[in-house]
């Protein structure tokens, strides 16, 4: 199968793909061309499964910290996830890395870790869940 955005991003600059839950995991599984390509199968991260989701990510960055070079303002030694995921582990993702466009407070759901009791993510999934919807809250919800 073709994918026509595999195919624009893979290059030689392109060292690892990482799939970020089951539908994205189907989805290269799906695409031609990998190679040898490296690619990391890790739970969503609105995953109900705390310590697998600690487990699969920890055991992701050990191996993408072997094949992909840091950032240029990037720290590979900032330590890696324990036996769950805390508050700390939780980082702004970086601006050049989402969309141009998109408001500043995207990629950052720290607010939603201050709440009382603490929400772990923006997104939820509604009480009768059909397997197809996702609520997602912003800041000013």
């Amino acid at each position: 199968m073709s994918n026509e955005l595999f195919d624009r991003v893979k290059g030689p600059n392109l060292r690892a793909v990482v799939a970020f839950g089951e539908n994205a995991q189907v989805a290269v599984s799906l695409c031609d061309g990998k190679g040898d390509l490296s690619v990391f199968d890790v739970p969503h991260p609105s995953s109900h499964d705390r310590w697998r989701l600690a487990d699969s990510w920890r055991e992701a960055v050990e191996e993408l910290r072997r094949i992909v070079p840091p950032d240029a303002d990037g720290d590979p030694s900032v330590p890696n996830y324990g036996d769950e995921h805390r508050e700390e582990d939780y980082a702004r993702v970086p601006y050049r890395d989402l969309p141009f466009g998109v408001p500043a407070w995207l990629g950052d759901d720290s607010w939603r870790h201050r709440m009382n009791p603490p929400r772990w993510s923006s997104l939820v999934r509604p009480d009768e869940d059909d397997r197809h919807t996702l609520i997602w809250y912003a800041p000013w919800s």
